[in-house]
């Protein structure tokens, strides 16, 4: 596994009042980070702060728990800052009769003297374990807090879940550390473990938290519920076996019967799909292109924003003769589809579910390494703001062949459920 590989310097390691589980791969994005270009002086000294406050007023884990069953498939989501993060993984669970949902939620801090007292008892023993490793002061700090707020969590496992009793765990996102935990326990217990897909996953593209590849790097269940057959092709890459990697679909559209395509309505009005802020030079791109193109062919068009942009951070870049508004956040992304001609977007998970429902999409690739879709070839392009003109005359969207490789499966909902049939108890 190519997990096991990630800090290797804890192999091996075990921690005072905890199962002897694997901590190289529990601790994998962490290893990653720290490697990383935005593990830097700032973040170092944000982490130690981080250590020393956390003893006084820890984190606290909470969680909501829905039981239909205490057999069957247990299912864990703390991803839940995002209402579709929420809503996906209560589609997938639609589809399973026996069935555990867990939603974390939103971590407090509060004074507690007894759980300081507790933790600096086992401290010093967690500090011997790292004898004859060779691991920076910092790191060791920020591994200790990880520890620290962990042991709470096996409390509340061990209070609350009966782990021998189900036949699957699944992970919204195996990559964060709390799930990792979650995902090793299950795995003591030889309990088959999976996780869901929650955007465009790739392989490693460039030394930054974004970019590194790091769902896919630090991978570690049975199985990994692949959209399409482009995640599988970038899985491989990143060494993870064939065999643990069944495509699956899309899972917003799990939720539907079967597949529909969108409707064109023809109002001359195109969308732009902002990225997250990583990606802030590429959206100013986007939307230099939208600018370009309206002006050249009388168009206008409106912005689908980033959940974590303000409404006017681009207020000064549109051209405001054509620049209708900003679709409404959260919108379904059928309704979105419908209310557009087509779509400019660029490195965006959103493009797989535009192109799932049929909707035709001018991407921007410029071939750089950020450009995670770079290699496909499929549908209309352009690598500068003036070239969308010559991109849209064209206007073979190709849409048909963007779905083979960017959705693969439309009948989503019976895929899932053929899937989970194996566990559903």
């Amino acid at each position: 596994m190519n997990t096991t590989k990630l800090f290797s310097n804890l192999n091996g390691i075990s921690f005072k009042g905890f199962p002897n589980v694997r901590w190289n791969v529990i601790f994998g994005r962490l290893s990653l980070y720290f490697q990383c270009e935005e593990f830097d002086r700032k973040a170092k000294l944000v982490s130690i702060l981080d250590f020393f406050y956390s003893l006084l007023f820890p984190k606290t884990p909470s969680y909501n728990i829905e039981k239909k069953s205490t057999k069957g498939v247990l299912l864990l989501n703390n991803c839940c800052d995002r209402k579709t993060n929420i809503d996906r993984l209560h589609i997938i669970s639609d589809l399973i009769q026996s069935r555990t949902i867990i939603l974390g939620n939103r971590l407090r801090r509060r004074f507690n003297i007894i759980y300081t007292f507790n933790i600096l008892l086992y401290m010093p023993f967690w500090l011997l374990s790292f004898r004859k490793r060779d691991i920076p002061f910092v790191q060791k700090l920020i591994i200790l807090n990880r520890l620290a707020y962990l042991y709470q969590v096996f409390g509340y496992i061990k209070k609350n879940i009966e782990i021998h009793n189900y036949s699957l765990f699944v992970s919204y996102y195996d990559s964060l550390t709390e799930d990792s935990f979650w995902e090793e326990l299950f795995r003591l217990e030889k309990i088959k473990t999976a996780s869901l897909q929650h955007g465009q996953f790739i392989s490693y593209l460039e030394n930054t938290e974004i970019n590194c590849g790091i769902e896919l790097r630090t991978f570690k269940s049975d199985f990994l519920l692949c959209w399409n057959k482009y995640t599988k092709r970038e899985a491989v890459i990143s060494g993870i076996e064939e065999s643990k990697l069944p495509i699956l679909g899309i899972i917003g559209y799990a939720s539907k019967e079967h597949w529909n395509r969108c409707i064109k309505p023809n109002n001359n009005i195109f969308g732009v799909v902002i990225g997250h802020p990583d990606y802030i030079d590429e959206n100013i791109v986007l939307i230099n292109a939208a600018n370009s193109l309206s002006r050249a062919k009388g168009l206008k068009y409106y912005l689908k924003l980033h959940p974590n942009y303000k409404e006017d951070f681009f207020k000064d870049i549109v051209d405001q003769s054509y620049y209708l508004g900003n679709i409404k956040k959260g919108i379904n992304m059928m309704d979105y589809a419908n209310m557009v001609d087509f779509s400019i977007v660029g490195a965006s998970s959103v493009l797989t579910e535009l192109v799932f429902l049929g909707h035709e999409v001018i991407r921007y690739s410029n071939q750089s390494i950020r450009d995670k879709y770079r290699d496909i070839k499929a549908g209309l392009t352009f690598s500068e703001p003036e070239k969308i003109v010559d991109a849209y005359n064209i206007g073979n969207f190709e849409v048909d062949s963007l779905f083979d490789d960017l959705c693969s499966i439309r009948e989503v909902r019976a895929a899932y459920q053929r899937f989970f049939s194996t566990f559903d108890a």
